[in-house]
């Protein structure tokens, strides 16, 4: 579908454009938060006559970023707890008097979420002891950002980390590291079974938290959660709490294509490469969250207090 059919737009606003530019300005910003400073300025130039065409225009939007070849997963979670949480008891109010408290709370809301990776890196980053030996997959803003967290209390560790195919964005993660001072190693994806035996921990991100507890991630997490649980190590998710979404995928093929491939990819996936895949709940040992620590069986009661 083309940038500019009229799902795309709000008003005179290009929706997928600038939620793209947001993306390609900074490529430490995850989709989600994009998505929500997207929805934000929907709010700041649009006038809405009733809630429920805010509502409707808002799901467009959201549907319009979904269709673009960035991971869905945070671009759904993200908008769907925005327009919760900005919606809330507006009853018996004029229509520009609840947008503009919907552009407060908007506003609150995007500068809590900006501050979830400290919160999450100061957790977990106590989990992280000196002379130990991580692994991690491919490359994610916030563990590297708690390992970075680490390293400044004076730790001395080793990062082992996968080369992150399709993309080998975990050459990258190596650098960022090795800027940063912190040891390591880059190895293939394929090696996750040879190193588990030699590491401590095993610290990933995710794209999505679903309902179970598991976890939408890079492909290849399933796999690092099997050899962890089978050489008993510990397997910590570092995950933002806007990425807890409301799905409850019970395998692999249970998890749409939509957040397994690229939408270009949608027509044929039979010669595509999923981007993603799914780790139960069984395989994970905490979730490190802006929410707290919690054990997988948790994010279920989160999740119902997040859309109350």
């Amino acid at each position: 579908m083309s940038p500019k059919n009229k799902t795309n737009k709000s008003g005179d606003f290009d929706v997928v454009q600038y939620f793209l530019n947001l993306m390609e300005k900074d490529k430490d910003l995850n989709s989600g938060i994009a998505a929500i400073k997207t929805l934000l300025m929907i709010l700041e130039k649009k006038q809405f006559e009733t809630i429920h065409i805010l509502h409707e225009t808002m799901r467009n939007a959201v549907d319009a970023m979904r269709r673009t070849d960035i991971s869905i997963a945070a671009i759904v979670s993200g908008g769907e707890l925005f327009c919760r949480f900005i919606t809330l008891s507006l009853d018996d109010k004029h229509m520009e008097e609840c947008r503009q408290i919907m552009l407060h709370r908007g506003k609150i809301f995007l500068a809590k979420l900006e501050q979830s990776r400290i919160v999450i890196a100061r957790q977990a980053a106590l989990f992280v002891t000196d002379g130990c030996r991580v692994l991690t997959h491919s490359r994610s803003r916030v563990v590297l950002q708690t390992l970075i967290t680490a390293a400044k209390s004076n730790k001395q560790f080793h990062v082992y980390v996968t080369n992150g195919g399709p993309d080998n964005s975990g050459s990258q993660m190596c650098r960022d590291l090795e800027k940063a001072g912190i040891e390591t190693t880059l190895i293939l994806d394929s090696a996750i079974g040879y190193v588990m035996e030699s590491v401590d921990i095993v610290m990933v991100g995710a794209e999505g938290v679903v309902e179970s507890g598991g976890i939408i991630n890079r492909v290849g997490s399933f796999t690092m959660g099997l050899c962890a649980r089978e050489m008993k190590k510990p397997f910590y998710v570092l995950a933002e709490s806007f990425k807890f979404t409301r799905l409850y995928p019970l395998n692999q093929r249970d998890l749409p294509d939509e957040y397994k491939y690229r939408a270009k990819d949608l027509s044929d996936v039979s010669k595509s490469h999923p981007l993603v895949d799914y780790t139960p709940p069984a395989y994970i040992t905490l979730l490190f969250t802006d929410l707290g620590i919690l054990t997988p069986s948790a994010v279920s009661d989160e999740l119902i207090k997040l859309y109350m």
